[in-house]
């Protein structure tokens, strides 16, 4: 942080004059005492990115037990010269969310309450800094206390240790409700935990959406085991945004079993039995001791008609 700010811990002390105080890095945030922060104080800050000054705003929010969020912006040509933050409450619903005809939910509950808190932003010409123009830390509704306030929308945060933790606890068949509990008793109560269930299944979703990194292992570990068993089947379908739809597997074995017993073949779609949520579909049969072979397993993302046909035509043309 430029024109270095000793003590920071006394923010109002250190105020004396009318220097300006530029933070050019999210690190330097960490240093800054905001519950002692006054709005006077704030406006003598400079921010060489608006990514850090929304970060600024976020950490003063977090302190001060409300949320943040964009709002409106100005450009002149390309580049953006003023940027409004304000409180997660500020505003109202619109009207037509009032009169909307054929509802087929229930409307959620209003946490808007008017235009109360907010910071803007302006970029200087000369320096390409953004300096606060307007800071208000006025609210007409209440605001929490710190140690709940990780809760509030723009503070809910999972660090990759607690990702990472998540999907281990999953991929052993656990819920997310009851990871979310044995995260909160590790961190002695569950306001302690800055996020929510909903937000840990978001996460999941958006792990996901983006194909994540088991599907990539799991198409190279089939190529491993096809160098060693060349009999080995597979087949798999990628969308557009390259994430793995549907996938088909057998190898030698299976269809060795499939030509021996073969005769009888039945499949079950164990829907959503997976970490993935996705049904996996197995086609077995049974030997001559009575008991149950398998023939190949698939997953799929979905189980329209064509999906189906998809599938048998793979087990058709593995065997």
């Amino acid at each position: 942080m430029e024109d270095s700010l000793d003590g920071i811990g006394g923010m109002s002390d250190n105020y004396a004059n009318d220097d300006l105080y530029v933070v050019d890095s999210g690190e330097s945030i960490g240093w800054i005492d905001f519950l002692n922060l006054s709005e006077e104080d704030v406006l003598r800050f400079n921010f060489v990115d608006i990514d850090i000054a929304f970060e600024f705003y976020l950490q003063y929010a977090k302190h001060h037990g409300f949320g943040v969020r964009h709002s409106r912006s100005k450009k002149r040509g390309e580049v953006r010269i003023r940027q409004e933050f304000v409180c997660h409450r500020q505003g109202y619903r619109a009207l037509k969310f009032y009169s909307m005809l054929n509802r087929q939910k229930r409307p959620r509950a209003e946490t808007r309450c008017g235009r109360p808190a907010r910071m803007l932003l302006r970029m200087d010409d000369e320096s390409g800094c953004w300096h606060v123009a307007y800071f208000s830390d006025a609210h007409n509704h209440h605001v929490l206390e710190l140690r709940f306030s990780s809760i509030l929308p723009g503070h809910r945060r999972m660090s990759e240790a607690d990702i990472e933790h998540m999907n281990d606890m999953r991929k052993g068949g656990i819920g997310v409700s009851r990871i979310h509990s044995f995260m909160a008793s590790l961190a002695g109560e569950h306001h302690n935990v800055p996020y929510t269930i909903r937000y840990m299944h978001n996460v999941n979703a958006k792990q996901q959406k983006e194909g994540g990194l088991d599907a990539e292992s799991c198409l190279r570990y089939l190529r491993e085991c096809k160098a060693n068993d060349s009999a080995l089947y597979y087949k798999e379908i990628i969308d557009s945004e390259g994430v793995l739809q549907h996938l088909f597997w057998c190898d030698s074995t299976c269809q060795i079993d499939y030509q021996v017993f073969g005769d009888v073949v039945t499949f079950d779609a164990m829907y959503k039995k997976n970490i993935y949520l996705s049904p996996l579909i197995i086609f077995s049969g049974v030997n001559h001791h009575n008991q149950t072979v398998v023939f190949a397993a698939a997953l799929v993302a979905d189980e329209k008609e064509e999906t189906y046909v998809w599938l048998l035509q793979q087990l058709q043309t593995s065997m």
